[in-house]
């Protein structure tokens, strides 16, 4: 094997499997760590951006962190003008498309969002266990 490094034909066997483990850590790493492979290589592995904002967001929606409690708190307080703003508008346009009083389509527009909301936030959270 050493002769065949010298005269460079090509990796050894034992080379190649350092190599091949080596790149099955960095491809299936996960958290920020270090990890050691073979006897003198060390491979520090950091998680992407938007890997680290996906797992607050998760945080966020998913659970009840206390990290994100305020802004939980906040965001209901908040939440109802802004709902019957959207809820109005929407109700406004597809009345007025159609030819029926907003007042009457704003009960199906509100079920329908809240489909939406609910199935999204479901979808997402099974996704991120």
């Amino acid at each position: 094997m050493i002769e065949r490094q010298r005269l460079g034909r090509g990796i050894s066997k034992k080379a190649k499997k350092a190599r091949k483990k080596a790149d099955g850590v960095v491809r299936h790493a996960r958290k920020a760590k270090t990890k050691s492979v073979g006897r003198s290589v060390t491979l520090s592995v950091r998680t992407s951006y938007w890997t680290r904002v996906n797992r607050e967001v998760h945080l966020l929606i998913c659970t009840d962190d206390e990290k994100y409690e305020k802004l939980r708190k906040y965001v209901g307080k908040e939440s109802k003008p802004t709902q019957f703003a959207i809820v109005t508008s929407i109700a406004a346009t597809i009345g007025a498309y159609i030819g029926v009083a907003a007042s009457v389509i704003a009960p199906l527009v509100t079920l329908a969002l809240m489909a939406v909301l609910q199935v999204g936030k479901n979808a997402w959270c099974a996704g991120q266990a």
